[in-house]
């Protein structure tokens, strides 16, 4: 009787009888070459057409046979490749930049699928089975409970919860206990009891002492998380921390010297001294943190902050981080940046949008330019803007006795035709001026804008 073959990974079955004084080599090729390869097997494939076919031999090394599979290609196209209809699994690593997808063929060796298959993105590694017509990826094990922080989760059931266990956020003016202090966390002195607030980063276990939490306490003691005025929750992709806005100038005032109707917000109800009641003079509550107008100087020893050049909060609320941010209050001209650039306008003059909003090349132009408006010399405008959002910038150019102006105009070195203010569209610069082009840029889509041009002499 002759040797056969076993139908899954076509290992070579001796007949009885057959192949007196060879066992030892068809053996050696079954055992160390054929199922070793289809254990621990890695081959490379390299895919050189948009369907094909892994190797499939009878008692023979073969790509089909090899637990692991590397695919390469030539195409510069997406690429398909079969295996054969026989329930397998594999372990498949597409290097390529293109989406790959194994199927099983209909019978080996062809590009027929014979059911469904799994996709490979570019660059990743799946583990893949068959059961001979349809390929399936492995799924990672299902949870049943919520995994802990130290395994790598939340703990939590919902994402709110969840961000709250990762950044924990407590409540401003909320009552915080002692033992339950977040590190890094600022808060203010509401009952000392047995508390040792001075073991925690207090200066004296004093109601009204403002400390940055340096352990999580003990004792009886109570506190209330307070806020820095524009103090707002920031990452840098490792840690998460407080950090502050930068509205203006702050300084601290206190009860006593409160100025009527103006706003601050309250930073110790009480200073080594009696409390102030902030609810007399205005504000909602007397709590750390709360915003209020004052309607009288105070009384006792509270202290709180002001502005001098804007103001804003940010204020955390659990469950959900709200801002509220008060309206800056400018003292004086705004300011903006200029670029002044004592040359001519280059033939390509590039309008860098991220860095200035008046560009002024103040020596007199020898030539019409092409004017291209970017983000950055690295970042376009497209990526800079957003659909829906404008921005307004100006050019200024001067001109000696003979005027020239801005020809061509680019976005992201794309040509755009403005729409000119009166619709007239311009043509050349004022000779003997300064010729001022202010531009209007409305992002309308990806790559789409609708640009609105003025062109003025000042002389």
């Amino acid at each position: 009787m002759s040797s056969t073959y076993s139908p899954d990974l076509r290992i070579e079955l001796i007949g009885n009888g057959e192949q007196a004084g060879n066992w030892g080599s068809t053996t050696n090729t079954n055992l160390g070459t054929l199922i070793e390869g289809a254990i621990a097997g890695y081959t490379s494939v390299s895919v050189t057409s948009s369907a094909q076919a892994f190797t499939v031999n009878n008692g023979a090394a073969d790509q089909a046979r090899m637990a692991t599979v590397l695919l390469t290609t030539t195409t510069t196209a997406v690429f398909a490749v079969y295996a054969p209809p026989v329930p397998k699994q594999y372990v498949i690593y597409n290097t390529t930049a293109y989406t790959a997808t194994i199927y099983n063929s209909t019978v080996s060796g062809n590009t027929t699928a014979a059911g469904l298959g799994v996709s490979i993105p570019a660059g990743k590694k799946i583990q893949v089975f068959s059961e001979g017509t349809n390929f399936y990826a492995v799924d990672a094990a299902s949870l049943t409970t919520t995994l802990p922080i130290a395994s790598g989760g939340t703990g939590q059931t919902t994402a709110t919860a969840a961000f709250n266990a990762l950044a924990p956020i407590q409540q401003i003016g909320a009552t915080v206990n002692a033992g339950s202090f977040v590190i890094g966390n600022t808060y203010s002195i509401l009952a000392v009891g047995s508390t040792s607030f001075t073991a925690i980063g207090a200066s004296a276990n004093t109601i009204g002492v403002i400390f940055t939490a340096t352990g999580v306490g003990s004792g009886s003691g109570t506190a209330t998380p307070i806020t820095t005025i524009g103090q707002y929750l920031a990452s840098n992709g490792t840690n998460t921390y407080w950090t502050n806005l930068q509205f203006g100038s702050t300084s601290t005032v206190s009860a006593g010297s409160f100025v009527v109707g103006n706003t601050y917000t309250i930073y110790q109800i009480a200073n080594g001294g009696a409390t102030t009641d902030f609810t007399a003079i205005g504000a909602s509550s007397s709590t750390p943190g709360v915003v209020f107008v004052a309607t009288g100087v105070g009384t006792g020893t509270g202290t709180a902050y002001t502005s001098t050049n804007g103001s804003g909060t940010v204020l955390l609320s659990t469950g959900s981080v709200a801002a509220a941010l008060t309206t800056p209050t400018i003292n004086g001209a705004m300011m903006e940046k200029a670029t002044i650039t004592a040359t001519v306008p280059p033939s390509t003059t590039n309008y860098d949008a991220s860095t200035q909003t008046v560009q002024f090349y103040t020596t007199n132009a020898t030539a019409n330019f092409t004017l291209n408006i970017r983000g950055t010399s690295t970042v376009s405008l497209n990526t800079l803007m957003a659909t829906g959002q404008a921005m307004t910038l100006a050019l200024l150019i001067n001109c000696g006795a003979t005027a020239y102006y801005p020809s061509t105009i680019q976005i992201d070195g794309s040509t755009v035709t403005p729409k000119w203010q009166n619709g007239a569209t311009i043509s050349a610069g004022y000779a003997s001026a300064v010729n001022v082009y202010v531009f209007s840029i409305i992002k309308t889509a990806s790559a789409t804008y609708t640009v609105l041009g003025t062109q003025t002499k000042y002389a």
